[in-house]
């Protein structure tokens, strides 16, 4: 999603992750394609934002305890420009079921109900 953000002209387009690994192949991957991506190494507990920064703001597979899921989502929407998007992509507690990927733990997935009251004061649109 990073990278086709970054090639659709959007003029500033950051990642933010926990894992060095990561955020390494991310910039090998983005010098590569010629694009720029700003990279932040660190810890959801650590990421401060700036009140109304961000246009958007994608989450994928983020995998945090259910103690920390609402922190994620109340930053995430202070970071937010008024009428910004957030764009979440998580497994549910359903993946339990199936041995394909996830987490096996279910305080690290989340429900359409959790999130649901965790962003009850927004416009919520899920398929």
């Amino acid at each position: 999603m990073l990278f086709f953000l970054a090639e659709q002209g959007i003029a500033h387009v950051e990642a933010l992750d926990a894992s060095f690994v990561a955020l390494s192949k991310l910039r090998h991957y983005a010098k590569e394609r010629y694009v720029f991506i700003a990279i932040r190494h660190t810890l959801l507990n650590y990421w401060n934002p700036q009140a109304s920064l961000y246009d958007a703001i994608v989450c994928t597979y983020l995998h945090v305890p259910k103690t920390e899921q609402k922190i994620l989502f109340e930053k995430s929407l202070y970071a937010l420009k008024e009428k910004g998007f957030f764009i979440g992509e998580f497994f549910s507690k359903s993946q339990l079921q199936f041995k394909s990927g996830g987490p096996k733990e279910e305080t690290l997935l989340y429900s359409i109900d959790d999130i649901s009251q965790m962003l009850k004061n927004t416009s919520l649109h899920h398929p």
